[in-house]
């Protein structure tokens, strides 16, 4: 490995020989550092090819044509204090660095100065955020837990302005200026992608307004705070086998699933089956939405009550674990024949027969009925409903 520093450099010329030298060696400035190569890269003195310059402050790793900085890798603290890669230097960068190889006193703000404008750089290991300073640890070629990369465009005063932050558990793309609300891209280590209004913290980005969850089997639509979902704001989440979850508080939702108007049977259990198993929809226009409100589990109805609006409205129902209809007092309305049921289930099986409380439904629950009512009739025997 070589060694080189300018204007000190121990020859083992005879004086005739190093008189007959280039003159313009005589003028080569004098650089406060050390020039450190593993290949032999120090020509006549000056350093060539891919060099590394220690100064007492700061290393710049580089290729070097006749010690002039062409290219720079990287740029570090000596006590760790920074250290970042250009990807690439613009041509200003160069200059500025190669007058600060000539500085005998370099501090470290000077340095974050000439980082400033539209160059890509990666920031391995301490940066600003939000106005922050954080200590950041690389170790061993991985992100410990509280640290990250910063990959980026930021300003004079060394705050990003949009760029990737990567964290252990997660990526983050967008706005990152100070200031701001940020809008950006979070990609976590389980493929989750989220996009929306976000929250960047010392320690990982948050969830932090309104935006949109897609995960391998779903894709939520909401807002949330500090990660997590505010149910009291409308909040939907579309299923890709079809089903659809609305969020009305923490204990409470809405689900939806389309049904095949000829699959319909007035059957309580025949129906929630549907939760589990959405069909295939042969077309659009000839469909009911099914929707349970109440208390879920794992996306299917547990305890609350199931229609399809102008056709029926189940109430009081409860599904046990094995998500089959387990309930002594429920009730059953036919809004197309205005009928009230009560009905009795035991493992998913009605134990009797509809029991018809009164001919006339009460008028409430015939409110969503409209002219559904005198345009469509129901057929016990076929078990569905069918248009006039």
């Amino acid at each position: 490995m070589g060694q080189f520093q300018s204007g000190k450099v121990k020859s083992t010329k005879t004086k005739s020989t190093e008189a007959k030298e280039n003159e313009s060696q005589k003028e080569c400035p004098t650089f406060y550092g050390i020039f450190v190569t593993k290949e032999r890269a120090i020509i006549n003195g000056l350093a060539n090819g891919s060099c590394k310059f220690m100064h007492k402050n700061f290393i710049i790793e580089g290729e070097f044509i006749d010690n002039v900085l062409v290219s720079i890798d990287n740029i570090s603290d000596r006590d760790g204090y920074f250290h970042f890669i250009f990807d690439p230097p613009s041509r200003d960068n160069l200059v500025s660095f190669q007058e600060l190889m000539q500085k005998k006193d370099v501090d470290h703000s000077s340095i974050r100065k000439l980082m400033a404008g539209d160059g890509t750089f990666t920031f391995l290991s301490d940066t600003y955020i939000k106005g922050h300073f954080v200590k950041g640890n690389i170790s061993d070629g991985q992100i410990n837990t509280c640290n990250y990369i910063f990959i980026g465009t930021i300003e004079n005063n060394f705050n990003p302005l949009h760029g990737t932050l990567k964290f252990a558990n997660l990526e983050y793309t967008g706005n990152c200026k100070m200031d701001s609300v940020p809008v950006g891209k979070i990609t976590y280590k389980n493929g989750d992608v989220y996009e929306g209004i976000c929250k960047i913290e010392s320690k990982s980005i948050e969830k932090h307004g309104k935006g949109c969850l897609t995960t391998q089997n779903s894709r939520l639509i909401g807002s949330w705070t500090g990660d997590k979902l505010n149910y009291h704001l409308e909040n939907k989440e579309e299923f890709n086998n079809g089903l659809t979850k609305e969020y009305v508080s923490p204990d409470k939702i809405k689900l939806k699933v389309k049904i095949n108007i000829l699959d319909f049977k007035l059957d309580m259990q025949h129906l929630s089956d549907f939760f589990r198993n959405p069909p295939q929809i042969q077309d659009e226009k000839q469909t009911y939405e099914l929707i349970f409100d109440g208390i879920e589990k794992n996306n299917l109805p547990q305890r609350g009550d199931m229609s399809i609006r102008r056709v029926f409205k189940f109430m009081g129902g409860y599904w046990n674990d094995n998500y089959d209809l387990e309930c002594q007092e429920a009730k059953l309305i036919d809004l197309v024949n205005r009928k009230e049921y009560s009905l009795r289930f035991v493992d998913g099986i009605e134990l009797n027969e509809k029991n018809i409380v009164c001919d006339v439904a009460p008028a409430d629950a015939l409110a969503d009925a409209n002219s559904t009512i005198v345009t469509a009739e129901f057929h016990e025997e076929e078990g569905a409903i069918q248009p006039i």
